[in-house]
C-alpha cells in the first residue's frame, strides 16, 4: 500500500505561530504543507473579520448576532449612497504570511528543504454569504472577490513557490449536499465560481482547496448522507481547475460536526466515479467520538476504490482544546502509520 500522509486543515489551538509551528512538526511527522496555525482571533474562521467590519464606513449593521449558533450570526449592509469595493477590505494576509514564512524557516531549517506554507483564504462567496446574508453573494459577491483575488496576488508575487493558498468553501459543498438530484449542476456552478479565482491570479500560484460543511460549535449546516456531493465537486472541480494554476489537493468531510464515518462501502461507492487527476483527496476521517479501527476500516474502503489518500480531520483544531488537538494528532498519525505497515 503507498503511503498516507497527515495533512492539517489550518487552525491549531496554540497561543502563537511560533508554537502553532513547533506543534506540527513535533505531533505530525510527514506532513506536505505546514499551516501557520491561525491563531488567536483566526482560530473561529471569518468571524474576527466579520466583527471587524461593524467599523467600517461604508457598512451598517442589519442585524445583531452573537455567534451562538448559525441562526445567531450578525448581518451588515451597506450604507444608502455607499458603495463596498475590495481595496476597502483587508484580511492582513501578506502581511501575516511573512510573519509566518520567518518562524517556519528559522524551525523548519534542520529538514533541509524550506517547508511550504499553507496558507488559509476564505472563499469570496463565502465571506459575502456570512457578513451580508443570503443575499450577500449576488449584491456584493465583486467586493470581496476583489480582496481575495488581491491578497493572493500580493503574497503569491512576493513568496511564489514557498506557499500554497488553501480555499475554504463551506458554502460550495453544502449548498451541493441539499441539492438532491440536482447536485451535479450545482457541484459545477460552485466549482466554477472557486475556478474564477485561480484564473485571475498569476500563473504558478499553488491551490489546495478546503470542502466544509461547518463546525460552529461542532455542528454541520447540513449532513452528509452520501458522499456523492464531494465527488460531483472534486470531479467539477478538477475537469475546470487551469493547469496553470497547480490544484495539489481537495479536502473533504466523510460526515458532519460530529457524526462518525459510515463504515459501509456503499456509502463510499460514488468514489468509483471520482476523476483521477492531480488533486489529491485529502479524507476528512479524524474525529474524537469514533472508534479509530472503525475509521480505518472506512479509509481502507476508500483506498479500495480511488488509491491512497492523505488523512486529516473533518475540519480545523482551533475551536478544540489543546488536549483534543493532540488526541486528533495521536489518532492522524496512527492512521498514516497503517498504510506503512507491510501487507499480511
Amino acid at each position: 500500500m503507498a503511503q498516507r500522509h497527515p495533512q492539517v486543515v489550518g487552525s491549531i489551538p496554540q497561543p502563537s505561530v511560533e508554537q502553532a509551528v513547533a506543534w506540527q512538526l513535533e505531533k505530525l511527522p510527514g506532513l506536505r504543507y505546514v499551516s501557520g496555525g491561525e491563531t488567536g482571533e483566526r482560530q473561529n474562521w471569518i468571524m474576527s473579520f466579520i466583527e471587524s467590519l461593524r467599523e467600517h464606513p461604508d457598512l451598517e449593521l442589519r442585524k445583531e448576532g452573537r455567534w451562538s449558533g448559525y441562526q445567531d450570526t450578525p448581518v451588515l449592509g451597506v450604507r444608502r449612497g455607499h458603495q463596498l469595493r475590495g481595496e476597502s477590505m483587508s484580511l492582513g494576509t501578506l502581511e501575516r504570511t511573512r510573519e509566518e514564512l520567518q518562524v517556519l524557516d528559522r524551525l523548519a531549517a534542520a529538514d533541509g528543504e524550506p517547508a511550504t506554507l499553507l496558507v488559509g483564504m476564505p472563499d469570496y462567496l463565502n465571506l459575502a454569504l456570512f457578513s451580508m446574508g443570503k443575499l450577500g453573494p449576488m449584491r456584493h459577491g465583486k467586493a470581496f472577490f476583489d480582496l481575495i483575488v488581491r491578497e493572493i496576488t500580493e503574497t503569491q508575487n512576493e513568496f511564489g513557490q514557498r506557499v500554497i493558498f488553501q480555499l475554504e468553501a463551506p458554502l460550495q459543498l453544502v449548498a451541493t449536499a441539499k441539492a438532491g438530484p440536482l447536485a451535479m449542476p450545482v457541484a459545477g456552478i460552485m466549482a466554477e465560481r472557486l475556478v474564477k479565482v485561480a484564473r485571475k491570479v498569476p500563473a504558478g500560484t499553488r491551490f489546495g482547496v478546503h470542502l466544509c460543511l461547518g463546525d460552529m460549535n461542532h455542528e454541520a449546516l447540513t449532513p452528509l448522507r452520501s458522499t456523492a456531493p464531494v465527488v460531483h465537486l472534486f470531479n467539477a472541480l478538477s475537469s475546470r481547475w487551469p493547469a496553470t494554476r497547480p490544484l495539489e489537493f481537495i479536502h473533504a468531510p466523510l460526515a458532519g460536526g460530529t457524526d462518525p464515518v459510515p463504515v459501509d462501502l456503499g456509502y463510499f461507492e460514488p468514489f468509483s466515479k471520482l476523476y483521477r487527476g492531480p488533486a489529491r483527496f485529502v479524507a476528512g476521517v479524524v474525529q474524537e467520538s469514533q472508534d479509530l479501527g472503525e475509521q480505518a476500516a472506512a479509509l481502507e474502503m476508500l483506498e479500495s476504490l480511488i488509491g491512497p489518500v492523505d488523512v486529516a480531520t473533518y475540519c480545523g483544531l482551533g475551536r478544540r482544546s489543546p488536549e483534543a488537538a493532540e488526541e486528533a494528532a495521536e489518532r492522524t498519525m496512527r492512521l498514516v502509520e497503517l498504510s506503512r505497515l507491510p501487507a499480511g
